[in-house]
């Protein structure tokens, strides 16, 4: 039975990874219809709490944990929000991969917070899989490298608060006083609040769209917003935090992907080698744990 939630684990994990790596391919097709890109990303979280607002009705019959709450908004706007800002700004002065080598750094903290905080031992699988993480990212570095002090602060403080929400989450899901779905709702009304008010605000002009921009948007809150983040909280319930963040790296080969089907870029050479390594990773930090699960097992027979 263990196991076969270790699986579940495992496919809620890829599942939203997959579906983050596919927010380009949306940022894309709403800048074709006119939308910018603080436009798709208040828009995602805004389109999306209707969504989980019905659920929360049907399946909470409206109940909420408001203390659990409060935790959750502010992991879902700090966590999630502040990564997205400060990784935007790591790619427009770094460029995209240096700073997302520096931000896939985030699983090794993960195991640094685990071993800190909840004793959990850093495995040799665990570490082999984020190394070749690692090397299938340095792979698609384009020299010369950009360097700026404030790009590399950016790209840091990402990984740290990306960690930080990650482990808090899967610390959450322990509790169950607080379901998946009441997580999610308040991890996008956290998320919500923080975009609306960071680029809103700043500027009203984004609140404005027309018709036939809805469609776009509705698709974006709905596959690369609510339900990549209940497909986290579902796997976290499962398998380690630290596993799930050497998963993530299926977000930047689910990019590559994307671009060799929908941007004609080619997956020969180095973007190659890249997806074969990070593909190799999660299907060894899966046989790793699979591993440790059955002499966990065996151990308490």
């Amino acid at each position: 039975m263990d196991k076969i939630k270790k699986i579940m684990g495992f496919i809620m994990i890829i599942l939203a990874s997959i579906l983050y790596g596919t927010l380009p391919l949306g940022i894309s097709f709403g800048h074709d219809i006119g939308l910018v890109t603080e436009q798709i990303v208040i828009y995602r979280f805004i389109f999306s709490l209707p969504c989980i607002i019905i659920a929360v009705i049907i399946l909470n019959k409206g109940k909420l944990n408001y203390k659990a709450g409060v935790k959750l908004m502010i992991v879902g706007g700090l966590g999630y929000g502040l990564t997205a800002m400060l990784l935007s700004k790591a790619y427009a002065i770094l460029g995209t991969a240096p700073a997302t080598i520096i931000h896939f750094s985030y699983p090794a903290v993960i195991m640094s917070l685990e071993f800190l905080f909840l004793q959990k031992k850093i495995s040799k699988g665990e570490i082999g899989a984020l190394f070749m993480v690692i090397l299938a990212l340095l792979l698609l570095l384009e020299y010369p490298i950009k360097l700026d002090g404030y790009g590399l602060i950016c790209a840091v403080v990402s990984a740290f608060t990306y960690a930080g929400y990650i482990f808090f989450l899967s610390i959450q899901s322990k509790i169950k006083s607080v379901n998946p779905i009441e997580r999610t709702f308040w991890i996008l009304i956290g998320g919500t609040i923080f975009f609306v008010f960071r680029y809103g605000f700043i500027n009203p002009e984004y609140f404005f769209i027309s018709s036939n921009q809805i469609v776009l948007l509705i698709a974006t809150a709905v596959f690369q917003t609510l339900l990549p983040v209940l497909f986290l909280i579902l796997g976290l319930k499962y398998i380690r935090a630290s596993v799930a963040g050497i998963i993530g790296a299926l977000e930047p080969f689910t990019a590559l992907l994307i671009g060799a089907i929908y941007f004609e870029e080619s997956l020969i050479g180095k973007r190659g080698i890249s997806a074969i390594f990070i593909l190799l990773s999660v299907i060894w930090i899966g046989i790793v744990n699979l591993k440790e699960e059955k002499n966990a097992c065996i151990n308490k027979q």
